[in-house]
């Protein structure tokens, strides 16, 4: 019976770890030769090499970390930290930003909101003011109309008595009293006015025909005053 896994390929590197040692540090020998040749001049087997480094140095060192990755990896997380950082701030500044830009929205509409109040106020002022000077226009045109009315009354009226027949009862009235006036503006009191009056115009002196209705008049007067 033949065995049918002879002709399978066996990875004795996982069952020699002595044989492992030897290659990787051969191998390691022969990176170490390739990296004094520059870089241009490696074909790509060589090239290939170089980059298995890691592979062999862990094969004697379990725990090796290649310092070059570790110190990408450590600036990758500086440069994340960093980024985040800058996305934090950028979301501060950005959040600030807005909240400025909301406070000065609000304080825009604030003032425009005062402003309309404003107006809003002057406008009923003026109107108020406006209605006021109408009402006060109004009244002196019904004052000066009023006083027109009056001055047209008394001036009909004046019209009316100058056209109105005066009796000779009432000029006689009117001539007493003009000369008792003028007689109490000489100095004289009335009651001495009176008897002047009466002495001038009685019947018995004065033969003028309206003596005796002039006397009547001064005795109706001196009466009045008596009283």
């Amino acid at each position: 019976m033949s065995n049918v896994f002879k002709n399978l390929e066996v990875d004795d590197t996982e069952y020699d770890p002595k044989k492992n040692e030897r290659k990787a540090k051969k191998m390691i020998t022969a990176i170490g030769k390739l990296k004094l040749k520059e870089k241009d001049n490696l074909t790509e087997e060589e090239k290939i090499k170089l980059e298995s480094e890691d592979k062999w140095r862990k094969v004697l060192d379990p725990f090796y970390v290649n310092p070059l990755t570790n110190q990408n990896k450590e600036t990758e997380k500086e440069h994340e930290m960093r980024e985040k950082k800058k996305m934090k701030k950028n979301e501060k500044k950005r959040k600030r930003c807005n909240f400025e830009q909301e406070q000065r929205h609000r304080s825009e509409e604030r003032h425009r909101s005062e402003e309309q109040e404003r107006q809003s106020r002057f406008k009923e002022r003026l109107r108020q003011h406006r209605f006021e000077e109408q009402e006060q226009q109004h009244r002196f045109e019904e004052q000066e109309q009023q006083h027109r009315f009056e001055e047209q009354e008394q001036e009909r009226q004046r019209k009316m008595e100058e056209q109105k027949p005066i009796s000779q009862l009432e000029k006689l009235e009117k001539r007493v009293q003009q000369e008792i006036t003028v007689r109490i503006n000489l100095g004289c009191t009335k009651q001495k006015a009176f008897k002047q009056m009466y002495l001038k115009y009685h019947p018995d002196k004065n033969r003028d025909k309206n003596a005796t209705q002039i006397t009547q008049i001064i005795n109706q007067r001196k009466e009045k005053e008596n009283m």
